[in-house]
């Protein structure tokens, strides 16, 4: 394995699972629980699992100057269940708003940081050295093999068989 230090990573939420809205906040915790229901029915077991959360908060949304929405109406036309105290926190903090995902359009190299920051926090400082070294080993390997085999050769060979 050529990280056998990293912890098994399974899931980074998607931007849109991030975005701050009363729902996307509580994503996390839903996904946890939906693979703890399926893992009966399989042989893996969510115990070594790291969801991690990350995209657009608030004060990235002020910096990067996106777009709010001014209502918290679900994409299946629902509006948000006043019900719910996360939902009541939400409101208190951000008010009856919302910034979609598509907010990034207008900043895709904010986008990429986000992804790239999220997924550099799991690799160690020479992952990409030490991917660069297996990597030359390994093409170094099936050079070797295509050379016993004779690679080249027959393919030109079995080509000159098909053009007849």
């Amino acid at each position: 394995m050529l990280f056998p230090e990293l912890k098994p990573l399974c899931h980074f939420s998607t931007l849109k699972d991030t975005i701050p809205t009363p729902t996307g906040l509580q994503i996390s915790e839903a996904l946890l629980a939906n693979f703890w229901d399926i893992a009966l029915g399989t042989a893996w077991e969510p115990t070594s699992l790291v969801i991690d959360r990350f995209g657009l908060n608030y004060d990235l949304i002020i910096m990067a100057n996106l777009t709010w929405i001014d209502n918290l109406i679900s994409a299946s036309g629902r509006p948000p269940d006043l019900k719910k105290q996360f939902v009541r926190d939400y409101i208190a903090q951000f008010g009856e708003r919302k910034v979609e995902a598509n907010a990034l359009v207008i900043r895709p190299d904010l986008a990429e940081q986000l992804v790239e920051e999220a997924i550099m926090r799991y690799l160690p400082e020479d992952a990409f050295s030490k991917y660069k070294d297996a990597r030359k080993e390994k093409q170094g390997e099936v050079k070797q093999f295509q050379d016993k085999i004779n690679l080249e050769w027959n393919l030109d060979q079995l080509i000159s068989k098909l053009e007849e």
